[in-house]
């Protein structure tokens, strides 16, 4: 029986090693020995002698009773696992990965399910002879050993592939991951991870080697027992990465606090306790840390630059609307510096005034200049997803200074929302005369709830002059949005 299993072992490792699709493609023939097995096992139970069945658990062959034969069996059980190890070769690991791992345990189910009522019902052997050593499916089925064998080794064969095909390639993720040797995370020019799948063979050939089966069994139920779970754990981790961030990202709010470090560290822990319970008392999820910075400018790009867990950094800093003066000059110098960073800016002026039983609106600017649309969209799509606005109405506006760009803007974004797949409306406004920008978005947005606004990183110098427009402009809407898109897919979103 061990030369048998280093057998198989062998030949499996060399052909998974060689190609993953070949093996796949030899699942096929496999798979219709193994249906053929059971269809002549159901043919040859119905064709004689049917009788009751012995509902009582008898343990004749394995007196240490349940929990040895679950041990033993188990393994068996776990080739639903495959399509998980090869998620990396999967075309839409998202999708598939689910929906295979739910029918493979459906269809494994109703098959082990089924074999042992099909023995059980038939009369051709009693209780007693099924407890015997051997295949007593010889005995039942339809042409006996010549359709119950090739079965049965296409059943052991279809394990063995599905542990080569997906072991070497965890350890191969692994590798390449740092949590593993290196040298395990080398691919062959077919993309194969061979010495991944050379060093797996060599862990079963020492396996089989220990001895009897039942034995290794035991350990193999042990290892699949705890793989399951870390699964469970890693999906219960993933479902705490969504609860923490809406399904949206990951928020770290942050106070940076002007002064000597020596100085001023006792306030941190005083500040930081205060912000918990705001954030607790208004229902925001969010990382909480204050900063003791020199100034406020070079603090928080210093900040926004080290903020961050592991390789997920922050890609957006969201500012408030300031009190101190030329605070917001501040914050325009802040967003040119850490645009160059790949990270966009927002600063909100919130003053919520909505009239209760109106229907709540957003409007959308829309330049079309800066890249700035992408983001604008996404915020007001989020924003939607919200249960507080869902139904909100969602206005793209622009402007144009002639009929014929008009019209084009028109044919543009008549285009380009439904490729968004976002709900919303388009307006284009033809400017008059005499009437500047500030004052036309004032007249037709003033009693939107929430009005999104792009921003342009001012020149060197003139942060003060831009500041000051800014204000004038956001001081005639209610809560004013305004975005900097500086993020890697600005401008490739849509």
């Amino acid at each position: 029986m061990q030369l048998v299993a280093v057998a198989v072992i062998v030949v499996i490792t060399v052909v998974s090693g060689r190609s993953a699709d070949l093996a796949l493609k030899l699942q096929v023939p496999i798979m219709a020995a193994v249906g053929l097995s059971m269809v002549a096992l159901a043919a040859g139970v119905f064709s004689g002698s049917l009788q009751t069945p012995e509902w009582v658990a008898t343990y004749r062959t394995a007196p240490e009773g349940f929990w040895y034969v679950f041990a033993v069996f188990f393994p068996a059980v776990t080739g639903f696992t495959a399509g998980i190890g090869m998620s990396g070769d999967l075309k839409d690991p998202r999708r598939s990965i689910p929906r295979g791992t739910l029918l493979a345990v459906l269809t494994g189910t109703v098959t082990y399910l089924s074999i042992p009522v099909l023995l059980a019902i038939s009369a051709r052997v009693s209780p007693e002879e099924l407890a015997q050593p051997g295949v007593v499916w010889t005995r039942i089925a339809v042409h006996g050993a010549w359709l119950v064998f090739p079965g049965l080794w296409g059943a052991i064969l279809s394990s063995a592939f599905g542990s080569v095909l997906g072991g070497p390639r965890v350890l191969q993720a692994l590798a390449a991951d740092g949590l593993a040797p290196r040298f395990l995370a080398r691919l062959s020019r077919s993309g194969e991870p061979a010495t991944a799948t050379w060093i797996s063979g060599g862990i079963a050939l020492v396996a089989v080697a220990l001895g009897g089966l039942n034995a290794v069994a035991q350990f193999v139920t042990i290892l699949f027992l705890t793989l399951y779970v870390m699964i469970n754990l890693s999906a219960g981790l993933e479902r705490l990465a969504s609860w923490f961030n809406q399904n949206r990202g990951i928020v770290t709010t942050c106070r940076p606090v002007e002064g000597d470090l020596a100085e001023r560290s006792y306030e941190r822990e005083t500040v930081r306790r205060e912000m918990d319970r705001v954030l607790e008392r208004r229902g925001v999820v969010a990382f909480n840390e204050v900063d003791v910075v020199r100034d406020f400018e070079s603090g928080v790009i210093d900040v926004t630059q080290a903020n961050g867990i592991a390789d997920l950094q922050c890609n957006t800093v969201m500012f408030g609307w300031p009190t101190k003066p030329g605070r917001l000059a501040s914050q325009l110098r802040i967003m040119r510096a850490i645009s160059n960073a790949g990270k966009s800016t927002i600063i909100a002026r919130i003053n919520w005034a909505h009239e209760p039983g109106q229907e709540k609106r957003i409007d959308l600017w829309w330049g079309g200049q800066q890249n700035n649309g992408d983001l604008m969209l996404l915020l007001a799509h989020l924003l939607r997803l919200n249960p507080e606005w869902q139904g909100a109405r969602l206005l793209v506006r622009s402007i144009a200074r002639s009929e014929e760009e008009r019209q084009s803007q028109l044919e543009s974004l008549a285009e380009l929302i439904p490729e968004t797949r976002i709900q919303a409306d388009t307006e284009v406004i033809l400017k008059p005369e005499g009437q500047s920008l500030i004052e036309l978005m004032h007249a037709h947005s003033h009693d939107a709830d929430v009005v999104f606004l792009g921003m342009k990183e001012p020149e060197v110098g003139s942060e003060a002059d831009y500041a000051e427009r800014l204000t004038v402009l956001a001081e005639g809407l209610k809560t004013a949005i305004l975005v900097r898109n500086a993020g890697e897919w600005a401008g490739r979103l849509i």
